[in-house]
């Protein structure tokens, strides 16, 4: 520290003129700091108030050193960087590769330490923070819907959908051959709120239905057939419009987009899904809480 003040200087305080602030630095004169003879005379004091040379204190030799040290935490770091070719490796296979391999390293050179940087770590910390996002859209779609039915079981058949869209997502990345990307997922929190609006449509018009004819316990199920059959022809047409204003951006129609392109696929695919496994399973559900319901009753009775 005493030859870096000594010939970087240290700031001694401020000196202000009106508005303007500017730092007294204070360094040796340029003729005293010119050379590496200049370095060995320096005079440092110790505690007894004696100077010594500091050719006195250190051995000195001129050698080759690296032109910077960089530190990450306080910890001297290097930087080992590289680009993939993802035809011959993905860069989940690499990065697996050299945690398998890091230990014969640690082993040979203990105290040194790794870490995972640049794509592969902004795409970890970005999956982490969107399961996050995914988990709290999921919480406050259930909440909405348990205040909307006044039911608990209702609000868990609607979001069976979710997993429904998951799986056509999934399917559709790979028959389109798009990358689960940073963009993908944030399609699957996107497709968490669109794909429970058919089965909100099916359960909402089987509601009204039994309020409506006052139907017992006993003839819900014909609710359940009548919402399968009057409802068709609008859930179809929900999911249709949708699914048709995404066909250009997933398919590139009109031009390709390779960032947006997994998005539009994931929502489209995986509102196709979800559509058409809606319209059989969510009726099946139903019937099945009623007759646990029902069940219960006459146990009870």
């Amino acid at each position: 520290m005493y030859v870096r003040y000594t010939f970087d200087g240290v700031t001694a305080t401020e000196y202000r003129d009106a508005d303007d602030e500017i730092d007294v630095v204070v360094k040796y004169n340029e003729k005293y700091r010119s050379s590496v003879e200049d370095v060995l005379n320096l005079k440092i004091s110790n505690t007894q108030g004696n100077t010594v040379a500091l050719r006195d204190l250190v051995s000195f030799e001129i050698i080759t050193g690296p032109t910077e040290i960089r530190r990450i935490d306080q910890k001297r770091t290097i930087f080992i960087t590289g680009n993939i070719d993802e035809e011959q490796i993905k860069l989940n296979e690499v990065s697996a590769q050299i945690e398998d391999l890091f230990p014969v390293v640690q082993a040979e050179y203990p105290g040194v330490s790794f870490s995972f940087g640049g794509q592969y770590d902004e795409f970890t910390t970005a999956f982490d923070n969107i399961l996050s996002l995914f988990m709290l859209s999921l919480i406050l779609i259930f909440l909405i819907l348990g205040t909307q039915f006044n039911s608990y079981t209702q609000p868990l058949i609607i979001l069976t959908t979710v997993p429904f869209a998951i799986i056509g997502s999934m399917l559709g990345l790979l028959i389109s051959g798009n990358p689960f990307s940073i963009v993908s997922m944030f399609g699957f929190v996107a497709l968490a709120g669109i794909v429970v609006n058919d089965a909100i449509i099916l359960i909402t018009f089987i509601n009204n239905r039994r309020d409506e004819n006052n139907l017992s316990p006993f003839q819900h199920w014909r609710s359940i057939i009548q919402a399968g059959r009057l409802r068709l022809r609008p859930i179809i047409l929900t999911s249709l419009t949708t699914i048709s204003g995404l066909v250009p951006l997933a398919f590139g129609i009109g031009g390709q987009s390779e960032m947006w392109a997994p998005l539009a696929n994931v929502i489209l695919f995986g509102l196709l899904v979800s559509t058409f496994l809606t319209l059989y399973i969510i009726p099946s559900f139903v019937a099945i809480i009623d007759d646990i319901k029902r069940s219960r009753k006459k146990s009870r009775s």
